[in-house]
Formats: structure tokens, C-alpha cells, sequence
């Protein structure tokens, strides 16, 4: 099956999206429609922010239509956040999430999804264990 926006849309404006309903949004898709490169997660122990950026380009000269990214605990069954543009018509993009007023706790990794569609209309899932780079404020002058 392959998703369209207003799936996704409704998917995410519900909150809690699962990680088992955004599977079975993409099914059997492609992870070699782009190339992913830098995606990391941070945590900022002064701000409580906790994040994932990383930057996507099309595979074989396709155009990046559109791209989501989902921050879940390590074990996939609590969002932290959520983010998803459309209407997109680029080679490469980056993207990031984020979430404030956040305590890991125990928490040294998070799940990223990378999801999204291409002008063509090949969509991507990618899912990833990311560890949580912890960062503070520099507050030297």
C-alpha cells in the first residue's frame, strides 16, 4: 500500500500515531529511493529539547516530494514528535524534529522514521536506532 498525504495527515493530527499504523501506511516500500546522510539525534540537557535531523537525497537524480520524521522511544511504542512537508520539489533536503521540556531518563537511544514520497511517486520508509547525543548550552562569554 503505498500512503498518501492525507493519510499521513490524519495519521499525525490524531496524535499517537503507532508505529505499527505508519508501517502499515508504507508496506512493502522502498529504501533505496534516497540516500540518507547524518541522521542523528540530540538531547540538551538545559533546554530539555530532544531531536533528530539528518539530510536526504533522491536516488538517481529523483526529486524529493515530500519527508517525515518520527522520534519514538527506543522500543517504538511512545511518539515523542512528529513532522511531515509536502509539496516538495527538490534533489536534496534536511530535515529535523523536535520536542522540548523532554527527560530521557534511562533512555541512551530512540527509534527515527524517516518516511516520505519522491516525484515520481515512489515512497520511502526507513526506520533506525539512533543513540542520543547529549549536548548543553555553552555558556561561557
Amino acid at each position: 500500500m503505498i500512503a498518501t498525504t492525507n493519510e499521513i495527515i490524519n495519521l499525525i493530527r490524531k496524535g499517537g500515531a503507532s508505529l505499527s499504523e505508519v508501517r502499515q501506511l508504507f508496506g512493502e516500500t522502498s529504501s533505496d529511493t534516497v540516500i540518507v546522510q547524518d541522521w542523528e539525534a540530540y538531547y540538551n540537557s538545559d533546554s530539555g529539547e530532544l531531536g533528530e535531523y539528518c539530510y536526504i537525497t533522491g536516488a538517481a537524480g529523483n526529486s524529493i516530494d515530500a519527508v517525515g520524521l518520527l522520534a519514538y522511544s527506543s522500543d517504538g511504542e511512545t511518539l515523542y514528535c512528529a513532522q511531515y512537508t509536502w509539496g516538495l520539489n527538490s534533489p536534496s533536503i534536511s530535515s529535523s524534529v523536535s520536542t522540548g521540556l523532554f527527560n530521557p531518563e534511562d533512555e541512551s537511544t530512540m527509534l527515527g522514521v524517516l518516511f516520505g514520497s519522491t516525484l515520481d511517486g515512489t515512497t520511502y520508509f526507513i526506520e533506525q536506532s539512533l543513540p542520543i547525543g547529549i549536548t548543553q548550552l555553552d555558556t561561557a562569554t
